[in-house]
């Protein structure tokens, strides 16, 4: 190698560690918005809905018979609905499904909601969608008033001891 290029490879390599220095400096601003965040997080497990049927004789002779039962059943976990209110209007209302492929996990609920800081009328309700109702759990419910901080979050979530939802 020539001492032009070994001349020319220190001064890039001089050049790159100055604009690392300079641009570590930079202060970015990714977002302006001086708000804060209603956060709902926590886990629910919901009711077990079974669908159940005999099995005929040719899937019982198709089986061996260590695997031969006299009921199939399928079943999955029944889903949420999740209703939010932010000061009267309608902010979220959907369905959360529980997780895993055939739907036999817990379900988590993880929403942000962007709002002004000050206080805020919160209502909270939390339902299960299907299932019997005479065993079904009942819909938590939370109807609160928040005082939301500038870039702070109010936390949404569920008592360890009780299963109600509480603002912390």
């Amino acid at each position: 190698m020539s001492g032009l290029a070994r001349l020319a490879g220190a001064l890039l390599a001089a050049g790159a560690t100055a604009g690392l220095v300079a641009l570590s400096g930079v202060t970015l601003v990714v977002e302006s918005f001086d708000g804060g965040l209603v956060r709902l997080s926590w886990r629910a497990v919901g009711e077990r809905i079974e669908k159940c049927r005999v099995p005929s004789e040719e899937e019982l002779a198709a089986l061996p018979p260590h695997m031969r039962q006299k009921e199939i059943c399928e079943g999955h976990l029944a889903p949420f609905a999740l209703e939010v209110r932010l000061d009267g209007e309608p902010i979220v209302d959907r369905e959360v499904r529980p997780a895993g492929v055939r739907e036999d996990r817990p379900t988590y609920v993880f929403h942000e909601i962007p709002v002004a800081p000050g206080p805020h009328d919160l209502e909270v309700v939390f339902a299960v969608v299907q299932g019997d109702p005479a065993i079904g759990a009942a819909p938590l419910r939370l109807r609160t008033i928040v005082e939301v901080p500038p870039r702070g979050v109010v936390l949404v979530t569920r008592d360890d001891a009780s299963g109600d939802l509480v603002v912390r």
